[in-house]
């Protein structure tokens, strides 16, 4: 899987962005670090999250690789409260050792990106 999205990440950057490519890298760079930072001091994350977040700065460069990022970890954060509100789905669950998803967040943020870049408007 990672290897699809990176390798359609750099056919869209090589497409769309050729001046800009030497930028997506250092974007890439920078979110993979700030990443591996949050996976080896923080935890709560694994490290595909942390090579997706990388994909991610190089796809879109700094700033939209933020809104990304922000988007899906603001969906994360509403996920993670109403499961938190919500009664367990089993019986012995532990709410604050639940497992989210958030590579899955991730992508619901880089598609959002997608849609608001390439829908036009009247």
């Amino acid at each position: 899987m990672m290897i699809v999205f990176v390798s359609a990440a750099v056919w869209y950057v090589a497409l769309n962005e050729k001046q800009f490519l030497i930028q997506h890298v250092l974007s890439a760079v920078f979110f993979f670090m700030l990443y591996f930072i949050i996976f080896k001091q923080i935890g709560g994350i694994g490290f595909g999250d942390v090579k997706y977040a990388a994909a991610l700065g190089f796809m879109f460069g700094l700033k939209e690789g933020f809104i990304s990022i922000f988007a899906g970890t603001a969906a994360a954060i509403v996920y993670a409260v109403v499961r938190y509100i919500l009664p367990p789905r089993a019986e012995k669950e532990n709410i604050l050792t639940v497992k989210i998803p958030y590579g899955t967040f991730l992508s619901a943020g880089a598609i959002l990106v997608i849609a608001v870049k390439h829908i036009k408007l009247p």
